[in-house]
């Protein structure tokens, strides 16, 4: 399934084919692939949804068909399916130009649809809560969801700076694209010179409509949201109250 959807999704894109599969090759990833973990259906649909979308932006002159953006819309639903804290990724949808579609109401309705798809996306947090269901990793007594809810709320600023901390140290370290558990892990700076090479060299005149100043910021920004919720939910089911940092975002997943 892995193989098959990257792919598809390398062969969508216009240029950038080698840095879809430098990425797709992560010693993580791959070893995600090989076993039986709903990590790989995740990294596989948004690669597939986001080369869709990417590809689209690359075409700024050819109108986006209906086929395409179930494809883009369909494939990141199904990966964002298994873990919902990915949802701030859709953000990225936004950048889609009026251009891309036949009239000013097509854009509209795609744009009123993304937003559809984000509430309905979000509701799958806000229901449980509302409800009183807040998840907790029955394996430790000390972990309780309600009570690190209430902790954050009521250090915000003592949460964020250690959130902020972990991220930095978690994405610096680079094991969450190198780490093959127990096998090893692979030299952080041998993948970042292959990243780096095909960065530089995988280049064409129609990089000039995906590497705007726009769309990195927006892809930053809506990458780091999701990494705080991720990190943020590992720290409400799976860290003891308080706790001066945060379980369950190993290298492997």
């Amino acid at each position: 399934c892995y193989v098959a959807l990257v792919r598809v999704a390398i062969k969508r894109l216009k240029t950038g084919k080698m840095i879809l599969a430098t990425i797709a090759l992560f010693p993580t990833g791959v070893f995600l692939a090989s076993n039986y973990s709903c990590d790989s259906w995740i990294t596989a649909w948004v690669m597939l949804g986001m080369s869709y979308f990417f590809a689209e932006l690359q075409e700024p002159d050819q109108p986006l068909t209906v086929k395409n953006a179930a494809i883009i819309i369909g494939s990141l639903v199904l990966g964002f399916g298994p873990k919902a804290v990915y949802m701030p990724i859709l953000a990225i949808l936004l950048l889609l130009p009026k251009t891309k579609f036949l009239s000013s109401e097509k854009y509209r309705k795609y744009l009123a649809f993304i937003c559809i798809v984000a509430v309905l996306v979000l509701m799958s947090f806000i229901v449980p809560l509302l409800f009183g269901s807040v998840p907790s990793d029955t394996r430790g007594a000390t972990v309780s969801g309600e009570d690190q809810i209430f902790y954050i709320l009521s250090h915000p600023l003592t949460y964020a700076k250690m959130l902020l901390g972990f991220l930095w140290e978690y994405v610096s370290s680079l094991t969450c694209i190198t780490d093959l558990a127990y096998l090893g892990t692979v030299s952080r700076s041998f993948s970042l010179m292959l990243l780096g090479a095909v960065i530089f060299t995988d280049k064409s005149a129609l990089d000039c409509y995906t590497s705007t100043g726009k769309v990195r910021l927006i892809t930053a920004g809506s990458v780091f949201i999701a990494l705080c919720l991720v990190a943020t939910s590992l720290y409400i089911t799976f860290t003891p109250v308080g706790y001066s940092t945060i379980n369950g975002c190993q290298q492997i997943g």
